[in-house]
């Protein structure tokens, strides 16, 4: 028989180690797999010099996360909020658990809604649909669009063959460009076709001296809408003659002939942003005095890839005039790896025919009623699309990474706020563009020392874009360095001794990097074929880039300038 000392020791010791688990798990500045390392923390700044736990700072490694336009680490409550669903999943089963979460699901919806100053009075689940990224969302939309137009067009009785184009910004995200191409080849190489694809690109302002801003030149827009606008045709520049002229080759764009406008908000490679709004306001000023095609869609379709720029930037799909956008969650909105949504408006949605389904996107009406075995099925079995968004979505998910998207986006909306997240960022962008601009040997890509208040509202952006092309900057720095290849400059600013082993042979060693040694920089090399046309068009290679966002400091951009010239003069 069990006595009562025996009974509380087995009561309490159970409780006890829950005890220690959760402390060990809740311990916010040791990495609970590296012992040695001290993360910067995303949600509690760490003084350099604090002892909080009996380790000297000098036996300790520092992270400092400045690839946040790769994957930024989620806050304390979004992974939180992953975890509870993987228990819940453990204990009561994935159905049950995601049966369970059905309220905190339709959140996630709402919070994207408000997130985008979507149409409040829509089902946001009609104009939004959860996605594993944001490349697996722009494809399925823009599939969908191009293959609907193409459909439409098979079935028109007119056999008289026509363009149709695709406009692309020349900062267009390496992923993008090849599903548009991938498309057009494989329709072109078809016989017969009544469609001739083309793929254009919306030409980039430039500064005084004729280089590149990277952004998109508004006015070569508009005179691509008014009918202006001349291109090379490249079939005539293909042709075996030497001395053929290059003006021959100069054709007008036919305004009708445009069927979609793909725009990179932020691109990857630079820190510029595109002026989605005035482009908007074009389109929809040109789709409201020409009919709408044949599909019901309007005669330019317009999409927005803000992989980069939301829970960056504030956001306005209202006041964009776009009929479709696409975003990560693991960028700037801190949510797990592997979310993503696509808005698209919900008039629109149910005119494209999905280019990809399941049984969830389209479900099966009925049974067939009649059926030997020995018939051919595809006319027998009935389904239909899901009302907007909705069939744009596949039956299996991650549930606890789609709850974890929303508490990101809580977080940016309600415990910071976008408008704050915004104008830190901008300013922390700003301030490291300004420290790299005084550094021999380093120069930056795209650099355009405008500012706009950051504080504006979307009125006062339309303002500043119509003002200038030269708007202003986001957080996102992308820079080389002569003599010096971007990966080993990466891999420079990564290095950190773990711990101290040897001693310094001089004072000036000490005083002139010692310090530095213990921090290792989190940047990215961003290749030259993830944004091709610029790289093309700047001639440049692959670049470094820096990537800040609101829980970086100035204190940490100066140590990033300081062992990065301590690097330079290694060298």
């Amino acid at each position: 028989m069990m006595t009562n000392g025996t009974y509380y020791f087995y009561r309490i010791i159970p409780i006890a180690l829950l005890f220690v688990k959760v402390a060990a798990f809740l311990q916010p500045v040791r990495s609970r797999h590296c012992p040695w390392v001290k993360v910067h923390s995303v949600d509690k700044t760490i003084d350099f010099d604090d002892d909080q736990d009996g380790t000297r700072t000098d036996d300790v490694m520092f992270i400092h996360h400045f690839n946040n336009a790769g994957a930024s680490p989620s806050t304390d409550s979004t992974r939180r909020v992953v975890s509870n669903h993987v228990a819940l999943e453990e204990e009561l089963g994935g159905y049950a658990a995601e049966e369970a979460g059905t309220m905190q699901l339709d959140q996630v919806y709402r919070l994207i809604g408000r997130l985008l100053n979507a149409d409040s009075s829509q089902n946001m689940r009609s104009e939004v649909a959860l996605v594993e990224s944001a490349t697996v969302g722009w494809t399925r939309i823009f599939y969908s669009a191009v293959e609907t137009i193409a459909a439409a067009a098979n079935c028109q009785e007119e056999q008289k063959q026509r363009e149709r184009v695709i406009l692309m910004s020349q900062a267009e995200y390496a992923a993008n460009i090849v599903a548009a191409c991938h498309f057009v080849r494989a329709q072109n190489a078809r016989s017969h076709q009544p469609i001739v694809w083309r793929i254009l690109t919306i030409p980039s302002s430039t500064f005084k001296g004729g280089i590149s801003t990277g952004m998109v030149n508004v006015t070569a827009l508009e005179s691509m809408l008014s009918g202006q606008y001349k291109y090379h045709d490249t079939s005539m520049l293909n042709r075996d003659e030497s001395n053929i002229d290059d003006r021959e080759s100069m054709v007008s764009l036919n305004p009708d002939d445009i069927a979609l406008v793909c725009v990179t908000h932020i691109p990857t490679n630079s820190g510029i942003v595109n002026p989605v709004y005035t482009i908007g306001q074009l389109l929809d000023k040109y789709n409201q005095k020409e009919k709408s095609s044949s599909n019901g869609l309007p005669s330019i379709l317009y999409l927005v890839d803000a992989c980069q720029s939301a829970g960056q930037t504030q956001l306005d799909v209202s006041a964009m005039k776009c009929h479709a956008l696409t975003a990560t969650g693991r960028k700037y909105l801190r949510a797990p790896r592997g979310t993503g949504f696509v808005f698209v408006k919900r008039d629109i949605a149910n005119d494209l025919v999905p280019s990809h389904i399941d049984h969830s996107s389209a479900p099966i009406l009925a049974v067939p009623s009649m059926f030997d075995g020995r018939s051919s099925i595809e006319n027998i079995i009935d389904f239909r699309y899901k009302d907007g968004a909705r069939r744009f979505e596949f039956w299996e998910s991650n549930i606890a990474n789609k709850l974890g998207l929303g508490e990101a986006i809580r977080v940016a909306l309600e415990d910071i706020g976008i408008n704050q997240i915004e104008m830190k960022c901008t300013n922390l962008g700003n301030y490291l563009r300004a420290q790299l601009r005084e550094m021999p040997h380093v120069t930056l890509h795209h650099d355009i020392p405008i500012v706009i208040d950051t504080t504006a509202t979307i009125e006062n952006i339309w303002q500043a874009e119509h003002r200038t092309s030269e708007s202003h900057m986001c957080c996102i720095v992308t820079f080389s360095v002569d003599g010096m290849e971007p990966i080993a400059v990466k891999k420079k600013m990564e290095s950190a001794r773990e711990k101290r082993k040897q001693l310094v042979s001089t004072i000036a060693a000490e005083e002139d990097g010692e310090s530095l040694e213990n921090h290792s920089f989190q940047l990215s090399v961003v290749p030259a074929t993830s944004t091709p046309l610029d790289s093309a068009e700047m001639m440049v290679g692959d670049l470094l880039r820096a990537s800040l966002s609101y829980f970086n400091t100035y204190a940490e951009i100066d140590l990033l300038c300081s062992k990065l010239a301590s690097a330079l003069k290694s060298q």
